[in-house]
């Protein structure tokens, strides 16, 4: 999937998912739209462009998934961390996106990396 069609599902997800809207703010201000699409865009393509395929993929602090989302929907396992109220929120943009890619491919945890050491792979 590329990062546009990417961020058309994305923003089609914004509408539906009232939550995201105060994170990401792409439908309240039109004057800074351009902006923040060209930002997420080109912060996505340079990920994908740099990550290595048949690795996973570990986002410290992961958010809402976003990016371990749209790894996800280009066949990149990854594996989250978050301790923000946004992780429970991500079964139902997993639920989302699993209409467009594989989203089993994102597995995501709640837990302060801290207290324990990263898994070896």
């Amino acid at each position: 999937m590329t990062v546009d069609e990417f961020f058309n599902l994305f923003l089609e997800e914004l509408k539906l998912n009232k939550k995201l809207q105060t994170y990401y703010k792409f439908l309240d201000n039109k004057s800074s739209f351009y902006f923040r699409k060209a930002y997420f865009i080109q912060r996505l393509q340079y990920i994908y462009d740099n990550v290595v395929v048949g690795k996973t993929i570990w986002d410290c602090g992961c958010g809402y998934g976003t990016t371990c989302l749209f790894l996800a929907m280009n066949g990149i396992k990854t594996y989250g961390t978050t301790l923000e109220f946004y992780f429970e929120t991500i079964q139902k943009r997993k639920n989302y996106w699993s209409k467009y890619g594989d989203t089993s491919l994102f597995t995501c945890t709640y837990e302060n990396i801290f207290d324990k050491h990263p898994l070896p792979e």
